[in-house]
């Protein structure tokens, strides 16, 4: 599936003076396929100035349908 970002976040979370990011992505056709994940990804900043894959909760974000009466539950900016 091709996804997209839907919010991040930045600073440093590990305390090594890099920059790390959360982010949360979404199925770019999320309007069609309502019930699908929402992961939050946790990426920590490398020396080279890349980022690693430290942790992914698929569970984290409400999908768009399990809002139940209050609808979905955007995320409301995460910084």
């Amino acid at each position: 599936k091709d996804m997209m970002i839907l919010d991040v976040a930045s600073g440093d979370l590990n305390k090594d003076k890099l920059e790390d990011a959360l982010l949360i992505i979404q199925p770019e056709n999320y309007e069609e396929d309502g019930n699908a994940d929402r992961p939050v990804l946790v990426l920590i900043g490398q020396e080279d100035g890349t980022m690693k894959l430290a942790a992914q909760g698929n569970d984290a974000i409400m999908c768009y349908g399990c809002g139940g009466m209050k609808g979905d539950r955007k995320v409301k900016n995460l910084k």
